[in-house]
């Protein structure tokens, strides 16, 4: 939670309290890899899912985490298969969605791109970014007119 409202060093501290009382150690190594990926840390990610991975092989949350930290290291192609695999294995992952749909835009493949970011506005319609993706693919497709419907929806959650 407070890595979305773009708190990650407060998750960070979060999490250490939680390992501290005894949470979950997969879940938070990849919470943790989560966190770091979203201050910068991008090799300090990579090592948390690397740990991750070791606690539960393959599992689909390290997958979307290897997706996620290849995205925002810009590494688009590279984000698609743990992507597509992590979507496959866990299809409710809203977060999941949206970021394969941002590496489909990079990408230029882009009626996957809307089709993701659909997929993960109806599971997360707070997600005003996946919202914002629609009208960003929509515009590249030349349909400018459906862009600004999507464009005005993706503002709503952001009044709130």
């Amino acid at each position: 939670a407070q890595e979305r409202a773009n708190d990650a060093a407060g998750a960070l501290k979060s999490i250490d309290k939680a390992e501290a009382a005894g949470a979950d150690a997969f879940a938070m190594t990849c919470a943790r890899a989560s966190a770091l990926g979203a201050t910068l840390k991008y090799d300090d990610a990579a090592k948390a899912i690397k740990a991750a991975n070791k606690l539960k092989p393959d599992h689909p949350e390290v997958l979307v985490q290897t997706g996620i930290l290849a995205c925002r290291r810009g590494r688009w192609k590279d984000a698609i298969e743990p992507l597509q695999r992590g979507v496959a294995a866990a299809p409710e992952h809203a977060q999941a969605h949206y970021y394969i749909g941002e590496a489909f835009n990079h990408a230029d493949r882009l009626e996957d791109a809307r089709v993701a970011y659909e997929r993960a506005a109806a599971l997360d319609p707070e997600n005003w970014r996946a919202l914002k993706g629609i009208g960003i693919v929509l515009d590249r497709l030349g349909r400018s007119t459906e862009a600004a419907d999507w464009y005005r929806r993706a503002r709503e959650p952001q009044r709130q």
